[in-house]
């Protein structure tokens, strides 16, 4: 009984993509598919329900305003002579969904809010007249245009509003610092107490010479390899699809990290003898006594079961597990060999702090590369044995893993010491020029880094071009090593009163042999210096920096969890703005704080958006507006390898359900089901409200942001705390028990997922971003929903009418949903032309085809109306007054969210004039449905096309 309790609870815990799309069919067209119905019959279905939705494109609060004049075009039509259409017919009153993305979310939202205080009836006579007077203009309207500046309505230096917007950002980003200082703190500290340790074993404890503690390092060395090498000979073929990278690491690479750097400690121990020579056979026992070691304790899997006989391949002989063993054995002299190289070159160095500083920095990776050798050696060798193919790929990618962490100790161990040891010569020698070359540096990184951060096009090779692609690529990690460097440097000097390579130095600088030329002495005496004025003991250094980095990592842990990740951030100053502006402009009731301006009431929950308010005697069909907000979640380190791209996938917030259709592998053949949540527990204790589903499909600038996510933007942007996006419990069964949080309980792990680019969608919580980084249209779930009919308004940036955002939607709608779009006439479409003149025979809009038939194997093929915001030298006399004053009208930046009184009503009045113009061009008959509708207007382009 326990087991099927526990499974209906696990259905009702999450529901996959049918069951919320059976849930809103329901809900909207109150009809109850059975679920019975799977695959094409089910689109059928849906497709049978002739379903009309208009799509919102992103483009800030320029595809807003356009919108706007788009939805009162479409609450007029179909007109009745000149009066405007009644609700009872309008268009606007036709469509079952609206789908909004970004920017045209501002406006999505605006209505339904609107529709959430009022009934479809009253809605309709704002949208086109002025009920109380033709010099007074609805407040809902009204309200839009007074705050089109809505991030800082009252513009200018003075303004309170600019200011706390300016204290917003900063109290925000040193509170993010604060984290980001912190834990980097605990990393250097941690590094630093390590090779204090190293040292203080090494060279500078009693122990040094001691022969029992220099055998007690060398055993502990050789187990730490064993063990790695055991899981390397028990899994390179035997369980390679059966244990992944973490396990890998866990259990391999980390032993064999362990096991460099407790032999780099052992070769610190004569460090300061001069005639320090090791018998060469003495070091070349100890990798093949390691190497048999592993081999016998892991022989059962050198005999592969699956060689048998009957083996098809007759040309690779199989294997024999002794021969195998054989030269397991003996690539482990490869691996004493590298050693001996490695220490015939630090007898090369005869000065002793160097000769330190080289173990520090290059031991532990130099006995990685030795096992890098050795593996090798025995790949080369047994690469005629059968099913070697698999071999090899499994030591090449241990290999890498092994490179990656070779490289990375090198690089911090060399900026935390070589370059804290720099900062401190700087700081004591030319106080002048060390503070203006490290806050030059710093602040010159990374402004040019943040200049680089929109993604250039990939047809642009120009000079400019290229050097903001060389940005791209390295300005974030030259800026994080300047912060690591000078970060290290203030922890020297707080924690040990000057270089902690000076203090490393002090117990061997007198012990080593220094036979120099002039010039070399220079250097060392640059990099090492001449003196030590105050020497601690050994022991003192590292009980001081273990307490420091105690501290350290206390301090992290309290901001980690102090500091929401979601709170302070861009996210709650863009939210609380749009909120205010756009879902508060209809609060007629509305009593904001007299000091800040900002009413809690203007943001209603997702789930209390349906059914929508509707007049007692009203039919049912009106205000059917079921609002389906698109965002994308961020895969950025995705094993999808078909999704390295896009590098992420749809994500919706409607009233009922928050998720995603390919959240959840359904099987290992790359097919996926759906993972919702109800939105009323779903991102808060009440449910995710309006206003942060809004601004979550509108977070343009974020760490990750799916297929515009290239790693240095990801690393500056989370540095400087460039997050609009949102982090949320994953809906998926991986976010159990957590989807009623607002966001994680921790700061630390999600901001380093961001900065290093590895954000998935099987972690307990997913990173959720702008729409427009997965499509920018809202037309991908209106053809996942089978619509028939659809109106989408384009207004994104596009002045040269390459059709980006509707060329990403066709793709992915084709790849993902099996369904052909086609726009056979898209070339109608100009641009504005120079004069902005000459265009006036040619259409704002073209008309679409959806193949559901074809995809579904029946149905009816569907229709979009596609309108993309154009000037032709046409348009009353204020479009035309703005347009001379701006060349870039209609397309101008998204960046200009600052919108002016004469800018928001020629892009308002510019929405309604083409569609007033589009339906003029058909004589509609009465009753005519919106597919007839579309029909006529597709007919109309034809025509225009055939001249």
């Amino acid at each position: 009984m326990s087991d099927n309790r526990n499974k209906r609870a696990e259905v009702e815990d999450f529901s996959d993509t049918a069951a919320i799309l059976r849930d809103e069919a329901f809900q909207i067209e109150k009809v109850e598919l059975s679920p019975r119905l799977r695959g094409v019959e089910f689109n059928r279905a849906l497709n049978g329900l002739d379903r009309s939705a208009l799509c919102l494109s992103g483009g800030g609060i320029r595809s807003a305003t356009f919108a706007l004049g788009v939805i009162q075009g479409l609450a007029s039509q179909p007109r009745r002579g000149k009066a405007a259409a009644s609700a009872d017919v309008s268009l606007l009153g036709r469509f079952q969904f609206i789908s909004s993305v970004s920017g045209g979310g501002y406006i999505g939202s605006w209505l339904s809010a609107w529709l959430h205080r009022e009934n479809f009836a009253s809605v309709h006579s704002q949208l086109v007249e002025r009920p109380q007077g033709p010099s007074i203009e609805p407040a809902a309207i009204q309200n839009l245009r007074r705050d089109s500046n809505y991030l800082t309505p009252k513009i200018g230096l003075t303004s309170a509003d600019t200011w706390t917007a300016a204290t917003m950002v900063v109290r925000n980003m040193t509170l993010n610092w604060l984290l980001v200082i912190s834990a980097l703190a605990t990393l250097l500290l941690f590094l630093k107490f390590a090779l204090a340790g190293l040292s203080f074993l090494g060279a500078g404890s009693p122990m040094a010479h001691d022969y029992r503690h220099h055998m007690s390092l060398l055993a502990l060395g050789t187990v730490a390899l064993i063990v790695g090498q055991c899981y390397t000979l028990g899994n390179y073929a035997q369980d390679g699809n059966g244990r992944g990278q973490k396990k890998f690491v866990l259990f391999d690479l980390v032993p064999a990290i362990l096991g460099a750097t407790v032999f780099t400690t052992w070769a610190i121990l004569p460090i300061g003898v001069q005639q320090w020579s090791p018998h060469w056979l003495n070091v070349m026992l100890v990798g093949p006594t390691i190497f048999l070691a592993s081999g016998i304790m892991a022989f059962p899997h050198f005999r592969d079961p699956r060689d048998t006989d009957t083996d098809t391949d007759q040309d690779t002989p199989r294997h024999n597990p002794w021969l195998r063993l054989l030269r397991w054995f003996f690539s482990g002299f490869a691996w004493s060999g590298v050693i001996l190289v490695g220490i015939h070159l630090l007898l090369e160095i005869n000065y002793a702090p160097a000769r330190l500083l080289a173990l520090a920095v290059l031991g532990p990776p130099w006995f990685l590369m030795a096992q890098i050798t050795a593996e090798t050696i025995y790949v080369a060798a047994t690469s005629t044995e059968t099913r070697s193919d698999a071999q090899r790929e499994w030591f090449a990618r241990a290999a890498g893993w092994f490179v990656i962490s070779g490289v990375a100790w090198t690089a911090i161990t060399l900026l935390a010491l070589l370059g804290s040891r720099l900062t401190d010569l700087l700081r004591s020698e030319t106080y002048f020029l060390y503070h203006s070359l490290i806050g030059g540096s710093l602040a010159g990184t990374a402004a040019l880094g943040l200049l680089a951060t929109q993604p250039d096009r990939q047809d642009v090779v120009g000079g400019f071009a290229r050097f903001k692609r060389l940005l791209q690529i390295g300005g974030g990690q030259i800026f994080l090593a300047l912060v690591l460097v000078v970060t290290s440097a203030l922890l020297d000097i707080l924690v040990v009163g000057g270089s902690l390579l000076d203090a490393l130095l002090g117990p061997v600088r007198s012990e080593g042999v220094t036979i120099l030329d002039n010039e070399t002495n220079f250097l060392f005496g640059l990099l090492f210096g001449s003196a030590v004025e105050t020497v601690l003991r050994q022991d003192d250094l590292v009980v001081r920096l273990f307490i420091a980095m105690l501290a350290a990592g206390l301090v992290t842990a309290i901001v980690s969890r102090t500091v929401n990740i979601n709170r302070f951030s861009l996210h709650d100053l863009y939210r609380n703005r749009l909120v205010r502006a756009y879902l508060g402009a209809t609060h007629r009731g509305r009593d904001p704080s007299r000091f800040t301006g900002f009413d809690l009431k203007d943001n209603p929950l997702m789930k209390d958006l349906w059914p929508q308010m509707q007049a007692p005697n009203e039919e049912a069909r009106h205000g059917r507006l079921f609002h389906v907000l698109n965002a994308t979640l961020n895969i950025v380190s995705t094993r999808n390898r078909a999704w390295q791209q896009r590098k992420a996938m749809s994500f919706t917030v409607t009233p009922r359900f928050s998720g995603a259709a390919d959240l959840c592998p359904r099987d290992t053949g790359g097919n996926f089901a759906g993972a919702y949540q109800k939105s009323e527990r779903y991102g808060g204790k009440l449910g995710i409200s309006l206003g942060t589903a809004m601004a979550v499909s509108g977070a343009a600038a974020n760490p990750a942001m799916g297929y515009n996510s290239t790693p240095s933007i990801t690393l500056l942007f989370a540095l400087f705390n460039v997050r609009l996006g949102w982090w949320l419990a994953n809906p998926g069964p991986q976010g159990r028990g957590l989807w009623d949080l607002a966001g994680p309980r921790q700061a630390l792990v999600p901001w380093l997922l961001e900065a290093f680019g590895q954000t998935t969608a099987e972690r307990v919580y997913v990173n959720l971003s702008d729409g427009g980084h997965f499509e920018n249209l809202g037309l991908y779930e209106m053809v996942r929903r089978r619509c028939r009919t659809i109106v989408l308004s384009d207004a994104g940036q596009d002045e040269d009418f390459s059709f980006a955002d509707l060329g990403n939607a066709v793709r992915k709608i084709g790849i993902d949903l099996g369904v052909k779009v086609s726009f056979p006439h898209l070339d109608q479409l100009k641009p504005r032309s120079v004069t902005g003149m000459g265009l006036a025979r040619s259409p704002y809009y073209t008309v679409g085809r959806i193949r559901y038939a074809e995809a579904d194997g029946g149905g009816e093929d569907g229709y979009i109306l596609y309108i993309k915001p154009g000037y032709h030298g046409t348009g009353d006399a204020g479009v035309r007054a703005y347009a001379n004053e701006s060349p870039t009208f209609p397309h101008e930046s998204t960046a200009d969210q600052w919108f002016s009184e004469s800018q928001f009503e020629s892009y308002r009045s510019l929405g309604f004039q083409i569609v007033e113009t589009i339906f003029s061009d058909i004589v509609l008959p009465p009753g005519a449905s919106l597919y007839d509708i579309m029909r006529l207007l597709n007919e109309h382009i034809e025509r225009l096309a055939e001249g």
